[in-house]
């Protein structure tokens, strides 16, 4: 397994795609720069790895059981030269030229299909590995990939992931955007209703009644638990894109999210409280299906870097389960 920890990587440059060993995924390449990759990987055969919860750093990961249906964003970081040649969490030997990554929960082996929301460029990759656990990342990409993806250099990137089907078949995405050949779409994306704390103030107890809410939902279940902390988990909030859903190319922006929650009130309670370490704390009403929560956002900030400084400091005034979310 991947240990955890700041990397201060030194890249190199890899003059063709001929250099890149593909000795634990010979079957997937890196796709030709501007091309898109595939919506189809080869069948997945064997055991599949899932484990049971386990905590770094003090958080608990919750190993996925399926990677159906797997869509989200995030922050992709890199990892190579420090951990070439070392054990992943398969046993297998990790190489920085094969086209693989580590995730923290997804099952072990899974193709990913990887798009860079920054440029448009997309790949796939293997999980073979647990990580990253530091705060803020959904993936951890090899230097072949982050490379194919135009982020080596930079070192992280916002991504879209989706997790391709284990049989074989072609990912049924069903969005303009998979059908534009650069990956890029003008459609507009998704959109939330942003309350600041004067506004929330009028509103509170007067809004109409929300969607149908499952009391026996993990999702009620944390909203109903009083808050007397600031710890709020976001698990409740760990749902997947639909396949739908428009990702523009292009367009993005940071938040570092304190919390999700199904009650309006209690989601303005923390506004308040965050609003007092830092300004543009917004509340983010958002209706999916049926299901509407609240997340307590601060932003948009204007890098990763700004971010992760934030997420680092808020961390400490005690939202340990404050992450950065890519919108």
């Amino acid at each position: 397994m991947k240990k955890f920890g700041v990397l201060t990587l030194t890249a190199f440059v890899i003059s063709s795609c001929s250099m890149l060993d593909h000795t634990f995924a010979p079957t997937i390449k890196p796709t030709t720069l501007g091309k898109p990759a595939p919506y189809h990987a080869p069948a997945v055969t064997g055991k599949r790895k899932t484990g049971n919860p386990y905590q770094i750093l003090g958080k608990t990961y919750y190993p996925l059981k399926s990677s159906e249906g797997y869509r989200r964003k995030g922050i992709a970081s890199w990892y190579g030269k420090d951990f070439h040649g070392k054990k992943t969490a398969n046993g297998e030997t990790y190489n920085m030229y094969a086209m693989t990554a580590a995730h923290p929960t997804l099952p072990i082996p899974t193709y990913v299909r990887v798009t860079n929301i920054e440029n448009g460029l997309s790949t796939i990759v293997r999980v073979n590995d647990r990580g990253p656990f530091l705060r803020g990342r959904i993936i951890d990409l090899s230097y072949a990939a982050a490379s194919t993806l135009g982020m080596a250099e930079k070192g992280t990137s916002p991504v879209l992931l989706e997790a391709l089907p284990t049989d074989g078949s072609t990912l049924n995405v069903r969005s303009d955007y998979a059908k534009h050949e650069n990956n890029v779409t003008n459609h507009p994306s998704k959109r939330y209703t942003e309350t600041t704390l004067a506004s929330a103030a009028n509103t509170a107890g007067k809004e109409t009644a929300p969607a149908p809410v499952n009391k026996n939902s993990f999702t009620y279940r944390i909203s109903k638990k009083s808050n007397t902390s600031n710890t709020i988990t976001n698990r409740a909030d760990d749902e997947n894109i639909p396949a739908d859903e428009e990702i523009k190319i292009g367009s993005h922006s940071y938040y570092i999210q304190t919390g999700a929650f199904s009650n309006k009130e209690n989601a303005f309670r923390q506004q308040q409280k965050v609003s007092k370490f830092y300004s543009n704390v917004k509340l983010m009403s958002f209706v999916r299906g049926t299901t509407q929560l609240h997340r307590v956002r601060i932003g948009p900030v204007s890098s990763v870097d700004e971010a992760d400084e934030i997420l680092g400091k808020i961390a400490q005034e005690g939202w340990t389960g404050a992450r950065i979310v890519v919108d």
